[in-house]
């Protein structure tokens, strides 16, 4: 498996191997360059808030730092996440963040429709439907009961979902990864609070955050890992 190692400086995560039993998946709700991601990690005021790997559409894997280390990229005890209190503690999020192997899939998220034409977030935000923001609708994916709020949301592509398979494969067989697939992943889950082992999403620990979504073909390929 190919992955491109680009630096990130070693302030910008917590340089301190742990034992990793949890993989998260996100995605970064920004632009197609992981490059760009790692480097607005490196350049923001957020602290060591980062994941070890990025994935772009071409199913390219960036890794910034090495994955025995870690960084705050759960945030379980963020303002807005609506769970209970004994989850909300700094101490809990530095446990579950040290354990976790994270990537962040390259992807705009949540879009919203106006004129029959799809935006990312900086244009609904910012109410300036500019078309640098524009997803084109054959690269996105219609939720008709919606998900997390949204209807649409920019879909992953082929290549992105196996890269993502083989690089689960890999810490399968580094770390002992478990494989089964957590149908709970998609909503804030008990489970995923309490630290079970096993792969989940964002939204596993998060009432406020929209990533990943439940794309079938994502959800097909984590069934048959």
């Amino acid at each position: 498996m190919d992955i491109k190692k680009i630096f990130f400086p070693g302030n910008q995560f917590v340089e301190e191997e742990t034992l990793k039993d949890i993989f998260v998946i996100h995605h970064s709700a920004g632009w197609d360059d992981a490059r760009q991601m790692f480097d607005n990690w490196a350049h923001d005021t957020q602290g060591r808030v980062c994941t070890s790997y990025g994935i772009t559409d071409d199913g390219t894997i960036y890794q910034g730092f090495d994955s025995n280390y870690w960084g705050y990229a759960l945030y379980v005890n963020s303002p807005g996440n609506d769970v209970n209190n004994i989850y909300r503690t700094s101490k809990h999020d530095n446990h579950l963040n040290s354990r976790a192997i994270q990537v962040e899939l390259c992807n705009w998220g949540a879009l919203i429709e106006k004129n029959n034409k799809l935006y990312a977030w900086p244009a609904y935000k910012s109410n300036n439907w500019i078309s640098k923001y524009e997803v084109p609708k054959s690269k996105a994916i219609l939720y008709e009961d919606g998900f997390k709020g949204f209807n649409w949301y920019e879909r992953y592509t082929d290549k992105e979902i196996e890269s993502l398979r083989n690089l689960i494969l890999f810490h399968h067989e580094k770390n002992g990864i478990l494989l089964e697939y957590n149908s709970d992943m998609w909503n804030v889950s008990e489970n995923a609070l309490k630290g079970y082992p096993g792969i989940w999403t964002h939204v596993s620990y998060r009432t406020d955050k929209s990533d990943s979504h439940p794309q079938p073909e994502l959800i097909q390929m984590l069934k048959e890992l």
